[in-house]
């Protein structure tokens, strides 16, 4: 199966992220993600950018691409000047910690120079925080977490020893408090030769991938940095889902009062979202399911008839829906003219909703009305009929009706099966399902 991105080219594969070569992105960026990489490179190198920016978007909408082709831009004006260093976080999670290749990196800025007191308060800090969560970590003591996590660790120590508790918890804190002083200026000494040794005004750091990481690594992970977030002249750059991360931080928090968005917020002033539009983004979603449907197909996708929903409208979710589309119509179930409306529908549920697909994918036409009622009061005029088929849902769990998305998709993809709950119908969307899964759908 030729899953290249445009017929005769044969070096990249559609399914994977864009890459920092200028050739690539001029043949790929079917979104225009250029001109979000230009409009936040430009804000990098402005005076007033904050020291930590994100980059926002779920699974799949090209966080990994917008980062290559920041990168390219870069290197095309002057990568002296900003040098970008790339720390793919998902890589390091089981290793010793984020701060690891983020030092190797600064270190080889400097050109490896030897600052035996500067490097050895650093990886300090960074052997603590790998062997220590965030409850029991240092920036926990001075404040990270509230009164009510520090109230609780007094008396925790208070317990062991009444007389002396309160000096020895006060010596500590001064003994962190001191310490965290002393690895921030550390980290600036290194931020400052890098930039004297490559003739820079400033560096970026950019981690990707954090939202792939466990969730106690991930807070792990930015506790690990968090006291450099100050440092002058380094701008932080973290790509993620936020709603990922913050889920992590509201349970790794639970009970303390602590919202997972409020959180980043704070530490992440300024974000820029990736989504898709189906208004503003109408012809890239119409140019990129035709790449991957491919240009030579006598079967294409209406846009028109994709729901226009956050969760469907992901270019990832698009391409790997439309690979399968066109993996139909290369099938043997050709020739039972199965609409492509209802292909296409099928091939983005299971990409969206594979559990609910798994369960509506059936050979048996009473299967699939019983799943299809639990979402429809048919307008059909024969109503004797329509109530006989009531009767016959197939019983669903809860959360499946719960789920407004999938209840809006459903009605609206298969929208003639509420209209027209003919066996005909009914009849090409097993077909559908069928020849999907002769292409490897389940």
């Amino acid at each position: 199966m030729n899953n290249n991105i445009r017929a005769g080219q044969k070096s990249s594969n559609i399914h994977e992220p864009i890459t920092s070569a200028i050739e690539d992105i001029e043949k790929r960026d079917i979104l225009n993600r250029r001109i979000l990489a230009t409009r936040i490179l430009k804000r990098l190198s402005e005076d007033d950018c904050p020291g930590v920016i994100g980059i926002y978007g779920g699974w799949g909408t090209g966080k990994t691409s917008l980062i290559n082709i920041l990168s390219n831009r870069n290197k095309q004006t002057n990568p002296a000047r900003m040098p970008i260093l790339e720390i793919d976080a998902w890589k390091y999670e089981s290793s010793d910690g984020l701060l690891i290749p983020i030092i190797v990196e600064l270190r080889k800025l400097t050109g490896n120079v030897d600052l035996p007191d500067v490097w050895k308060i650093i990886a300090k800090r960074a052997l603590v925080t790998t062997v220590l969560t965030v409850a029991d970590g240092l920036l926990c003591s001075v404040g990270a977490v509230g009164p009510l996590k520090i109230m609780e660790t007094y008396d925790k120590l208070s317990e062991k020893d009444e007389t002396h508790s309160y000096i020895e918890v006060l010596e500590r804190w001064e003994r962190q408090s001191d310490e965290i002083k002393e690895t921030e200026k550390a980290f600036q000494k290194v931020i400052d030769l890098a930039m004297e040794k490559r003739g820079a005004t400033r560096i970026i750091i950019c981690v990707d991938n954090l939202d792939r990481c466990s969730p106690e690594n991930v807070i792990k992970l930015l506790e690990s940095v968090k006291v450099f977030f100050s440092a002058k002249d380094l701008i932080w750059l973290f790509a993620m889902d936020s709603d990922v991360v913050a889920r992590y931080i509201n349970k790794r928090y639970e009970g303390t009062g602590v919202d997972g968005y409020s959180y980043l917020d704070k530490i992440i002033p300024e974000q820029y979202h990736l989504s898709l539009s189906p208004f503003t983004d109408q012809k890239g979603i119409e140019e990129l399911l035709r790449c991957a449907v491919g240009e030579g197909s006598h079967y294409q996708i209406d846009p028109a008839k994709v729901p226009q929903i956050p969760k469907v409208l992901v270019p990832r979710r698009l391409i790997k829906s439309a690979r399968k589309f066109s993996d139909f119509y290369r099938g043997s179930y050709t020739a039972r003219g199965v609409s492509p409306e209802i292909v296409m529908a099928l091939s983005m549920l299971y990409h969206t909703w594979p559990d609910f697909y798994q369960r509506l994918s059936s050979a048996s036409h009473e299967h699939i009305r019983g799943m299809l009622d639990n979402f429809f009061q048919h307008e059909s005029a024969d109503t004797a009929k329509a109530s006989d088929s009531q009767k016959k849902k197939i019983p669903l769990d809860e959360s499946f009706l719960r789920d407004q998305e999938l209840v809006y998709f459903i009605r609206s993809a298969f929208s003639g099966y509420n209209v027209d709950p003919s066996e005909g119908y009914v009849i090409d969307i097993v077909d559908g399902l069928a020849g999907l899964r002769e292409g490897g759908l389940p």
